[in-house]
């Protein structure tokens, strides 16, 4: 399958799904400072599961039939939320928001290599690399090498979040396959299908539903449902369908940005002098990598 160059609608797509996972650290360290990893994982699937079947239901909506299909539900069940949103919550009960960050921006790379080994259309090409790693520098200029002092400190909380980054880039591909089913039918139960076992988990390690939580982090947890959740699977959704997986994965080179302008604009953050730059490299990297250089047909 050859894809188009893209479109305008296509950026607005990345930006808007790149603002809407942009608080998703901040949530996140709001809701980790009280709620245990698993127990959080399982209280933001839970809600996510409910609002999906509601609107599952109400469009009402078929299940799969073949085997295989929900097989792979379940493979981007676990990669792209239960696991994903574990590591992230376990790795920044001690990792900063701003060096999870940067490694997270390693999950266009990561994806860069599944989908040239996995997929047919979307192979190396000199743009996507020099474009990806542009994006990486962006994002550790936008974070300031005091952040970057803490790298390599502690290698199991920052190696869960690298973790994490392989889980979304393995999604990014394993989504490539499911495309055949509708946006909702996809969503629903890959969520779903991540929910059940998390339970078991967190039941054996946190015994979730025997502890009581505060409102601050259960209201976080709750807006982690909503649009980090279910509002970003749509866009997600949409915009591998229409641009693929290495496309996507420039998200995690933009959500840094969005993370400080969330900060600035609900606490009054005031962003660092290299914010400016940050942003220049960073987008400069997404255009470059997106970019699709047709062969010399001339022969010249």
């Amino acid at each position: 399958m050859t894809r188009r160059t893209p479109q305008v609608y296509d950026y607005l797509l990345l930006f808007a799904l790149a603002s809407v996972w942009g608080g998703a650290f901040v949530l996140t360290k709001i809701a980790v400072d009280e709620i245990p990893p698993a127990t959080q994982t399982v209280y933001r699937l839970f809600l996510s599961v409910g609002l999906l079947w509601a609107i599952f239901l109400w469009l009402k909506q078929a299940l799969p039939r073949d085997f295989t299909t929900h097989v792979l539900l379940l493979l981007a069940g676990l990669l792209n939320t239960a696991m994903p949103f574990f590591f992230i919550a376990w790795g920044q009960q001690v990792v900063a928001p701003g060096l999870t960050s940067v490694l997270m921006a390693f999950m266009p790379l990561v994806t860069l290599i599944v989908a040239h080994f996995f997929t047919d259309d979307e192979k190396f090409s000199l743009p996507k690399v020099v474009g990806v790693f542009l994006g990486i520098i962006g994002v550790a200029v936008l974070v300031g090498p005091s952040i970057l002092v803490g790298f390599g400190g502690d290698i199991l909380h920052q190696g869960a979040i690298l973790l994490a980054a392989g889980c979304y880039a393995g999604n990014a591909v394993v989504t490539k396959f499911l495309l055949h089913l509708t946006k909702t039918q996809l969503i629903t139960l890959s969520i779903t299908y991540g929910f059940v076992p998390m339970v078991l988990f967190a039941w054996l390690i946190e015994r979730p539903f025997t502890l009581g939580y505060s409102f601050a982090p259960l209201a976080a947890v709750a807006l982690l449902a909503i649009f980090q959740t279910v509002l970003a699977s749509f866009l997600m959704v949409m915009l591998i369908n229409r641009q693929g997986a290495n496309f996507f994965s420039q998200i995690n080179l933009l959500i840094p940005l969005f993370g400080v302008f969330w900060a600035f604009l609900i606490f009054s953050e005031q962003p660092s002098i290299n914010s400016g730059l940050a942003l220049l490299i960073i987008l400069l990297g997404v255009f470059v990598a997106s970019r699709r250089f047709k062969p010399d047909s001339t022969g010249a």
